[in-house]
């Protein structure tokens, strides 16, 4: 029994030496075997009623979050609308590599 063991393991070390070089796809196969996936048994009927139900309710909950989008996307419009400033531009300039493509001309 032991022996036996012990050349079936040098057998299959072997074949993972020789699959390694000549099908790496197959070795990494052999050695990270597939798991089994695992599916719920749910109807399409079931889905489909969960998400009507979801669906249903958000009517109101959907025009209040709207109002907060557009009042936060005008606050972040003013901040992105003002004139860019010098010292932002040589802040920028300076963080810039110094090679050719990056020669500022006054």
């Amino acid at each position: 029994m032991r022996r036996s063991l012990i050349s079936y393991r040098r057998k299959i070390s072997a074949e993972l030496r020789n699959l390694r070089s000549k099908d790496p796809k197959e070795y990494w196969n052999r050695i990270n075997p597939r798991k089994k996936e695992k599916r719920a048994n749910i109807s399409l009927d079931s889905l489909f009623e969960h998400f009507r139900k979801l669906n249903k309710g958000g009517a109101e909950d959907n025009n209040q979050n709207s109002e907060n989008v557009e009042d936060k996307t005008t606050e972040f419009n003013e901040i992105l609308d003002e004139p860019i400033t010098d010292n932002e531009i040589r802040r920028v300039f300076s963080k810039l590599k110094n090679s050719p493509g990056t020669i500022i001309s006054p």
